[in-house]
């Protein structure tokens, strides 16, 4: 099938990690780009790109009719997701009204839509994986997500799904706490276990979608994984391109995860945050039956070195002045 022609596109989440990628890769393409995120202000991913900057938020269903009005193609990069358990993006029915009012939006416009969402929604694993999913919203709320636009792709919405691994590499805006190279930079990251952890380049990312959505799958997962090292490995690569000392070994993963979901749940009854998530470390247990997929990028070249994404990774944080 042959390339659309380059038109005018939406990028929902444009100044975040992935959608900056998309952004970047569809004017490489020489598209029209309108870039979209919740609030205004210096949005460091896209500095130097001729694009649109819109504010506003993405799950109200006329701002979404607005911004979707004349665009050939949306990319659906700021699905929401709850870090913790709790509050109104937890919920998996809020998660499936914002994405039934997108595809009304796409729909009115006569629009095409590429949905970034998770692997977590590949299902791979056995019981430790689905006790892994009953643990967290994050999961649900997904699931409930891509249910819908499967749904609507059945119906004749024209919508790419793709489920990456976790994305690495440059125009990463996480707040430092959040994000696992800081981690390792500042030293938070004190031990990394031994367990596997599926990653992809997210300029990798953004073009084997570009080129899944080129080839028209429509309402079926499409993974997109890179490589697989430990999360050690990972952790050791980011400190020898930061110049910094790697972290010191660490048991596995799973009791540890554990015990940070039972005292996040144990903190909630009291109307308290946990300042440890468990969500990272739930993914990460969630990622280790994408292991075997490593390599496996939709219709595209061979992945980049990881090498190569982790030193772009650290150099595009610091000069960023993150860390």
């Amino acid at each position: 099938m042959a390339a659309p022609a380059p038109g005018r596109a939406l990028v929902l989440g444009g100044g975040g990690h992935a959608g900056a990628a998309f952004a970047r890769a569809l004017l490489a393409r020489g598209w029209q780009v309108a870039a979209a995120a919740r609030t205004p202000g210096r949005r460091a991913a896209l500095e130097g790109l001729d694009a649109e900057r819109l504010t506003g938020d993405a799950a109200d269903a006329a701002t979404l009719a607005r911004w979707c009005a004349g665009r050939d193609l949306v990319v659906d990069a700021a699905a929401p997701y709850p870090l913790r358990p709790g509050g109104a993006d937890a919920s998996p029915a809020a998660a499936a009204r914002r994405t039934e009012a997108l595809i009304g939006a796409v729909r009115a416009a006569g629009a095409q839509l590429i949905h970034v969402g998770s692997f977590v929604t590949l299902r791979r694993g056995g019981a430790r994986a689905r006790l892994v999913r009953a643990a967290h919203p994050y999961f649900a709320v997904k699931e409930a997500m891509e249910a819908s636009l499967i749904a609507a792709a059945r119906g004749g919405l024209r919508a790419t799904l793709l489920n990456p691994a976790a994305l690495i590499g440059p125009w990463d805006c996480k707040p430092s706490e959040l994000c696992f190279v800081d981690a390792v930079l500042s030293g938070a990251l004190r031990a990394a276990p031994p367990d596997p952890v599926a990653v992809i380049d997210v300029r990798d990312a953004a073009e084997a979608g570009l080129r899944a959505w080129e080839a028209g799958f429509w309402g079926v997962r499409t993974p997109l994984v890179g490589h697989a090292p430990s999360v050690a490995e990972l952790a050791a690569r980011i400190a020898r391109a930061g110049g910094v000392s790697p972290p010191s070994a660490a048991p596995p993963l799973a009791p540890g995860a554990a015990a940070l979901r039972w005292s996040e749940a144990a903190l909630a009854l009291f109307g308290a945050k946990s300042p440890w998530p468990s969500l990272p470390a739930l993914l990460t247990l969630a990622g280790a039956g994408m292991a075997p997929l490593a390599g496996r990028i939709a219709l595209g070249p061979a992945p980049r070195p990881l090498e190569d994404s982790v030193r772009d990774a650290v150099a595009w944080r610091r000069a960023a002045g993150f860390v």
